[in-house]
């Protein structure tokens, strides 16, 4: 079997061009490339069951630590930035040219959206949601299936299920 790419859109494109650009076609194994959170984790989860094994894809012109941790299928972009002591978690996606600073924690099925930053010791939930060009500030934790919105500038932890937009950001009712 060759790497079974699971997802035909648009991050799917992004993450065939990563995988041909890494060398990495003929691995054996799966990466699930779909942008909704909650599907992709569906998705991961079945392709698991069925015995295949997730693949972690890193783009050739990202900047990984190597005091970071990448989990089990996670996807790194092109120029995105991981620094030192960080952990992205199983099945997580750090969009291009997003940068997660040190002692960040991505958790599991997270997504940090194109330019994105998480500054340094914040926390992106389970499931959760950081939209590009949006900022988490220092020590800050956005709970899990939580959405930030584009360009949005976190400045407070947000509860997990919540979704919140603006400068600063807003939960919204």
């Amino acid at each position: 079997m060759k790497l079974n790419i699971i997802g035909a859109g648009g991050h799917g494109k992004v993450v065939a061009d990563a995988v041909q650009a890494a060398g990495l076609g003929d691995t054996d194994g799966f990466i699930v490339a779909i942008g909704d959170n909650e599907v992709r984790a569906c998705e991961y989860a079945q392709a698991a069951a069925r015995g295949q094994r997730p693949i972690t894809v890193i783009h050739p012109t990202a900047t990984v630590s190597p005091t970071a941790t990448i989990g089990d299928g996670a996807y790194i972009g092109a120029e995105a930035i991981i620094n030192p002591c960080a952990r992205v978690g199983d099945n997580a996606i750090i969009n291009t040219r997003a940068t997660v600073e040190h002692d960040c924690v991505v958790a599991d099925h997270a997504f940090v959206g194109p330019h994105a930053v998480m500054l340094g010791e914040s926390q992106l939930g389970v499931g959760a949601l950081l939209g590009a060009s949006a900022t988490l500030g220092i020590g800050l934790t956005v709970g899990a299936w939580a959405r930030i919105g584009e360009g949005a500038v976190v400045k407070q932890d947000i509860p997990s299920r919540a979704t919140a937009v603006g400068v600063p950001a807003k939960v919204c009712d």
